[in-house]
């Protein structure tokens, strides 16, 4: 009875919650996990930005840090402190709650290492959520600005495409954590040996004569490239559309087939109750009749 009972419920709520994953009405839940889970179902995996030469839109560093901090009510100074990779990965929890430990954030790190630590969280919850963007972590965990200003460039454009702007509350979220904002020490570049002024005076004064040539050889060069960077940005927009329609069609694929696999699981549960109430109703009569 327990177990024909058990069923019959399973089977109840099974139905139900795919039937609001059909109407897409799954209320809001708090559990991470539970909400990762049904993020899941949803198929509300990532949606995967590419940037290019075609469709790169500019921002400054000022913008940028000032989002940061408006979004997770931070107070960075300066792009360099995105390479702790501590805001990239509250920012995945902002758009799926659950899919990266929170308590495993080191939200004051200092040095490399955990920079790479927090950046590792970060690839785990791309992989996930089927974000194909792949993370520069040795570069990134350099604080260099050129580095983090491109990554952090992307990040924007992907958390814009991705966040549905819900409620969310930042600092409860990493309970209170403190963020670190001191100046992260930055790799040491090599110091080059100075010119001497002499050879260099001595290698302008014997310039040939034939400079105008080759300036007319470098601009038609530069014209060329220019020309090949133009069809080769066009041909990988074409192609970035088409993986686009491609996964679309993955999507909803994977959609039918969750709807199929779950009424399935749904009709085999109802069986099973229904044969389960049969076993009991007979031996009850039985035991009436004996």
């Amino acid at each position: 009875f327990f177990l024909a009972t058990t069923s019959f419920y399973f089977a109840l709520y099974t139905s139900s919650l795919f039937g609001a994953l059909a109407r897409n009405q799954i209320p809001s839940c708090p559990s991470p996990p539970l909400c990762y889970l049904l993020a899941m179902l949803q198929n509300k995996m990532a949606v995967n930005v590419h940037s290019t030469s075609v469709n790169a839109k500019s921002i400054s560093r000022n913008d940028l840090v000032q989002w940061v901090n408006e979004t997770l009510s931070f107070n960075y100074t300066k792009v360099e402190n995105l390479a702790s990779g501590a805001a990239y990965c509250q920012m995945m929890d902002m758009c799926w709650p659950g899919c990266i430990s929170m308590k495993k954030v080191k939200f004051d790190a200092k040095l490399e290492y955990v920079f790479i630590e927090n950046f590792k969280l970060l690839q785990n919850a791309f992989k996930k959520m089927g974000v194909e963007k792949a993370i520069p972590i040795d570069k990134l965990a350099k604080a260099r600005f050129q580095d983090n200003f491109e990554f952090g460039q992307w990040f924007k454009k992907f958390f814009d495409a991705n966040y549905d702007g819900k409620e969310y509350d930042p600092v409860a979220r990493r309970a209170g954590k403190a963020v670190v904002t001191n100046d992260i020490p930055k790799a040491k570049a090599k110091a080059k040996p100075a010119a001497s002024k002499a050879p260099a005076a001595k290698v302008a004064s014997k310039a040939p004569a034939k400079r105008t040539s080759r300036t007319s050889a470098s601009s038609s060069s530069g014209a060329a490239a220019a020309s090949s960077t133009a069809v080769s940005a066009a041909s990988q927009a074409e192609i970035e559309a088409l993986s686009t329609e491609v996964g679309v069609v993955l999507a909803h694929f994977r959609v039918v087939l969750w709807c199929v696999l779950c009424c399935f699981v749904a009709c085999v549960c109802t069986v099973c109750c229904v044969l389960h109430c049969f076993v009991v109703l007979c031996c009850v009569v039985s035991c009436c009749v004996l």
